[in-house]
């Protein structure tokens, strides 16, 4: 006894051939959405005889999407590079972070609006609730630039209001600092081994015209090399 299929007379199937194959490929690489059902309609054969091509002819499945609370765009990818390779200078380099001066910038405000724990009170047991006008955040603020390592602060200024933050004022702010670290980490000026670590801020002040930003790479590098022009 045979539990096999035995040849049967008559046409043979042509819904999984070669032209349906190519057929069902093409609309499926249009919309890689669609059901067997929405092809099987495009391509005028059963349901069965597509689902078949998917599966045996062109070895696809049906995965579903994962859904990520955000996708990394290019710039986050950066970031995810650039935070891999300072893992792995750490952990192949004891004094690679004594040797690092991160650089950033940050807004300061004429005042800080107090928090209702800060604004809290010891009363006596039955006493009201104090109250105080609130206040809104102050609308004046500056701009702080700062440059610091595991010691403390090495640099810092206050950009005037009205300067605008471009590739001339920074090249004399990182001029400065470059200063400030010949006086106040002497060692690390000698030895010329200390690097400059700096947030994407550096990407938005780029200037075509001018060729220190363009020596950075990874926004990780001596100060010395990008003060060359």
């Amino acid at each position: 006894m045979s539990v096999g299929e035995d040849l049967r007379p008559g046409r043979p199937s042509t819904s999984t051939n070669d032209d349906h194959v190519k057929r069902v490929c093409a609309v499926i690489r249009g919309n890689r959405c669609l059901t067997v059902r929405e092809v099987a309609g495009e391509v005028v054969i059963s349901i069965g005889s597509c689902h078949q091509i998917f599966t045996e002819k062109l070895q696809m499945c049906c995965i579903i999407t994962e859904f990520m609370p955000c996708l990394l765009t290019d710039q986050k990818e950066n970031h995810v590079e650039i935070s891999q390779e300072l893992l792995a200078n750490t952990s192949g380099n004891e004094n690679f972070l004594k040797n690092t001066i991160t650089g950033d910038e940050t807004w300061v405000y004429v005042y800080d609006v107090e928090t209702k724990m800060l604004s809290s009170q010891w009363m006596g047991k039955g006493s009201p609730q104090p109250k105080k006008a609130g206040m809104s955040q102050s609308k004046i603020k500056v701009m702080l630039v700062v440059f610091f390592d595991w010691k403390g602060i090495v640099h810092h200024e206050f950009v005037p209001r009205g300067w605008m933050i471009n590739t001339q004022l920074y090249q004399k702010v990182l001029a400065r600092s470059r200063d400030a670290v010949c006086r106040k980490r002497f060692e690390m000026w000698e030895n010329q081994a200390w690097m400059l670590h700096h947030d994407n801020g550096l990407l938005t002040h780029r200037s075509s015209s001018t060729v220190i930003w363009q020596n950075i790479r990874h926004l990780l590098c001596p100060i010395h090399r990008i003060l060359q022009t």
